[in-house]
Parts: C-alpha cells; structure tokens; sequence
C-alpha cells in the first residue's frame, strides 16, 4: 500500500509540475492538473497569482520537469522491467534521455535555475558558483581548509586500499 501511495503522490506532483510548466502560472497549473475547463483560473481574475512570463525561464522550467519525471522513471526502472512496462530497450532510452537533458541545455540552465532563489554565495557555502567567477582557486582554498585534508589517511587504507590503488594504477 504503501508503494501505491508513494507512486500517486509522484503522479499528482508530476501532473502540476507539468501542467505549471506549460502554463507558467500557479491557478491555471492547478486547474489543468484538475482536468479543468479554465473556470478556476479565470474566476480567480487577472493578475491572481504571479506567473512565469519569460520564455527561457518557463522552457527551463519544462525541461527541469522532464528530468524530475525521467529521473523518477529511472529510479524504479527496477519495478517497471519486473512487471513488463518497459523492455530493457525502453529503459536504456530513458537514462540517455537524463544523460542527454544534463548535458544539453540543463547544464546550461543550472545557474540561472539556482539564482532564481538569489540566495547568496556565502549561504550556500557554495564555492562553484561564484559570482567573480573564480571557483578554481575557491575550490584549492576550500579543500586546503577542510579538516578532511588534515590528517593522513587511516592505517586501513595503507594496507588494504593502497595495494588497490598501486595495482590499478599500473594497469
């Protein structure tokens, strides 16, 4: 029951992810989501709920919500290929069609989609997407100043996974 129930809400949350993306505001989203007619949204009045009006942030917007459904898809590929939804053909389409989607225009999209929030850098402890764009030397500080980097590795290491590394290394 409870995989049912999980795999509804996922269904309903898609349907208004979808149904925003297309419509760019939060009253006509909910009211297409509903198999609404459009009454909702026009009875709500003009201007009742800010919308998405940019046409690169509202295609980011759609291609984000393509990837959360693939990326949902993909994580129960398992279920589907159980029970013959999918063939295993199917389920290789869908992880190149997340491959494709973050490498092609997601990557892109990833900044704008994150200072669309405009949270600070400094909030975020984020050293990547620096404003100055400097993130290489942000990044050698950050790791120099990591406690992670102040001690030698555990004695584990030395003689169990050492001999791994040097092995591979020489293949």
């Amino acid at each position: 029951m409870q995989r049912a129930s999980a795999a509804h809400s996922q269904a309903t949350l898609l349907r208004y992810f979808f149904a925003f993306a297309s419509t760019g505001t939060v009253d006509a989203a909910a009211d297409d989501a509903a198999g609404g007619d459009g009454e909702a949204a026009a009875a709500a009045g003009p201007g009742a709920a800010p919308g998405l009006r940019d046409p690169a942030a509202l295609a980011a917007v759609r291609r984000l919500a393509l990837l959360y459904g693939l990326s949902e898809l993909e994580g129960s590929l398992g279920d589907f290929l159980e029970d013959a939804y999918l063939s295993p053909a199917q389920a290789g389409w869908v992880r190149e069609a997340v491959r494709a989607l973050l490498e092609g225009h997601l990557w892109g999209d990833a900044v704008a989609l994150c200072d669309a929030w405009d949270l600070a850098d400094r909030q975020l402890r984020s050293t990547l997407g620096r404003a100055d764009g400097l993130w290489a030397g942000a990044v050698l500080d950050m790791a120099k100043r990591s406690t992670l980097n102040g001690h030698l590795p555990p004695e584990e290491y030395r003689h169990l996974l050492r001999p791994l590394d040097t092995a591979r290394a020489r293949l």
